[in-house]
């Protein structure tokens, strides 16, 4: 499924979404529903946190049997202004220590709850965070891909959000990311 241009995720969130009625009608229209699964994550950032600062980091995550490790650098606030490159991994604590080796500081450790479907060259994801009502990313290989995915689903483009997330939850729901050490659903520190 083509998604990324250059490695630019492109991508926009609506927040507080009315999730059931949204996957009745992504179902309605023939999507294909992946499933549920809990994403655990490492977050990353350099020894001196200048990456925090900038929304840059790696982050090491584990959803099923699948294990990737990803650089973002959010570049700006624009759905098409983050700079993703990610690879597949196949060991988890053996990644978590190579990264510490080369100086990396696991930051924090989070994880959300996913539920996806995809529709003509669009990934849906309901994401639900801890503590945070459930919204719904879009991703598609252009703009007019997210806005098509999101009129389908009966919502207003001019109400995403974009840029990113940790920002989202910061300011919108006044979860202080960028200074916790844990983001779970069983721990917030």
């Amino acid at each position: 499924m083509a998604r990324k241009h250059s490695n630019k995720e492109i991508e926009v969130r609506f927040l507080e979404v009315d999730a059931p009625k949204l996957k009745r009608r992504l179902l309605s229209l023939g999507a294909k529903d992946h499933g549920r699964k809990l994403l655990k994550e490492i977050i990353f950032y350099d020894k001196n946190l200048t990456w925090r600062r900038k929304w840059q980091f790696l982050r090491l995550r584990q959803s099923g049997n699948l294990i990737t490790l990803t650089f973002k650098n959010q570049m700006d606030t624009s759905p098409i202004g983050t700079l993703e490159i990610e690879i597949e991994v196949n060991e988890f604590e053996k990644t978590k220590e190579l990264m510490e080796a080369i100086g990396l500081s696991p930051y924090r450790i989070q994880e959300k709850k996913r539920h996806r479907f995809t529709f003509r060259d669009v990934i849906f994801e309901f994401d639900t965070w801890p503590k945070v009502p459930t919204f719904l990313e879009i991703e598609g290989g252009s703009l007019d891909k997210l806005k098509e995915g999101a009129l389908l689903l009966g919502l207003n483009p001019k109400d995403w959000y974009s840029g990113p997330v940790g920002k989202i939850l910061e300011e919108k729901y006044n979860i202080p990311l960028t200074k916790l050490t844990h983001f779970t659903f069983k721990k917030i520190e």
